[in-house]
C-alpha cells in the first residue's frame, strides 16, 4: 500500500491502530441519507491500556485523522458500551490489528 493510500485509510499515522477489544456502533445518518457506510469504533489495547475512538466512512478513516488514544478506565468504558455497542472481532474493523 502506498503512502497516500495507507494515509487514506488509517490516517496522519498510516499504520493501523492496535486493539485487543473492539466494538462498534453504526452511524445510522450516514447510511440512510448520504449512502456512506459510517461507523463509529471503540478500540480498547489492553497491553497499552488504553482506548482509542474513531469513526470510518466507507471503510476509511480518512487522511486527516489523528489517533488520540487515551488512558482506559475500564468503569468508564462500560457505562458507555451499555449505550448499544456491538462487540466485534478484531478482524472487522478496517483500520485496526490485534495489539
Amino acid at each position: 500500500m502506498e503512502a497516500k493510500e495507507a494515509r487514506e485509510k488509517y490516517g496522519v499515522g498510516g499504520v493501523p491502530l492496535k486493539a485487543t477489544r473492539i466494538w462498534r456502533r453504526p452511524i445510522e445518518h450516514f447510511q440512510e441519507k448520504l449512502k456512506i457506510d459510517g461507523v463509529t469504533w471503540i478500540l480498547v489495547d489492553d497491553k497499552a491500556k488504553t482506548v482509542t475512538y474513531v469513526n470510518t466512512y466507507d471503510s476509511l478513516s480518512g487522511r486527516k485523522f489523528s489517533a488520540k488514544p487515551i488512558a482506559l478506565d475500564e468503569e468508564k468504558l462500560q457505562k458507555k458500551l451499555a449505550k448499544g455497542w456491538i462487540k466485534t472481532d478484531i478482524g472487522a474493523c478496517p483500520i485496526a490489528e490485534r495489539a
